[in-house]
């Protein structure tokens, strides 16, 4: 997982390295032989500063229902009962060391 993580941020740093010397170059386009490099814009995203401020034509409520499937598994491995509204199923699969 580590190294992981260190790939991914290595390239990340890659990533914004590139794209600011391609911008203090003034270049929003390169075409090389392995690879075309080009600036472009992100589609448009907003970022919550204050969400009390927020108007109310912008603002959705819900009301979130989290279903505790571990408990239940645990419960129906116990008592061995059904528990209404779940289907418990157990499948096979091939596992290659």
């Amino acid at each position: 997982q580590a190294r992981k993580h260190a790939t991914e941020n290595a390239g990340k740093r890659l990533d914004g390295y590139v794209m600011e010397e391609l911008r203090r170059a003034g270049i929003k386009r390169h075409r090389g032989e392995l690879a075309n490099l080009t600036i472009s814009k992100s589609p448009m995203c907003c970022v919550i500063t204050n969400a009390d401020a927020i108007p109310a034509a912008f603002v959705e409520e819900r009301r979130e229902v989290v279903i505790k499937k571990k408990d239940a598994i645990a419960y129906h491995r116990e008592t061995h009962e059904d528990v209404t509204g779940l289907k418990f199923v157990q499948s096979e699969h091939l596992r290659i060391k």
